[in-house]
């Protein structure tokens, strides 16, 4: 049952989005910037301001593949982002010639967010990260069975 009684909508801040991620194991650096760590990887959390106007949530696919098989994660990354709503996935090459993908979702919230806004934002991220993500893992089995 959806409770009918109003919630205030305050600004964003670092204190308000450590409440939303609840009991998580994290490591903050005081700047807005949280490291969550889970068990697909570790999500980073980070308010972007001042004033803090957004949210950022993102995570990287915690394998590293060589840059000789660029054409087929690129499909793979384009396939994801055109048939699907949830996090957007990029693709960077390292100088040391691998590809890095990182899921990432951001939420423009400069009117600022109630507390259960703020929550679903939180917790759909942790859901929808590693879910973005393992279209990749089936892509590309790890040959160590990691995964």
């Amino acid at each position: 049952m959806v409770s009918m009684v109003p919630q205030a909508v305050l600004p964003l801040d670092e204190d308000r989005v450590a409440a939303a991620l609840g009991n998580r194991e994290r490591y903050s650096d005081g700047a807005g910037r949280f490291l969550v760590q889970r068990s697909f990887g570790t999500v980073e959390v980070v308010v972007v301001g001042p004033p803090a106007a957004a949210l950022v949530l993102r995570c990287r696919w915690p394998r590293r593949i060589s840059v000789d098989h660029q054409a087929r994660v690129r499909d793979v990354v384009d396939m994801a982002n055109r048939t699907s709503s949830g996090p957007a996935l990029s693709l960077t090459v390292t100088d040391r010639g691998e590809i890095v993908v990182l899921a990432q979702g951001a939420h423009w919230l400069p009117a600022g967010v109630t507390d259960a806004q703020l929550a679903g934002i939180v917790g759909r991220a942790m859901d929808d990260l590693p879910r973005a993500l393992a279209a990749l893992d089936h892509a590309f089995p790890d040959p160590f069975g990691m995964s």
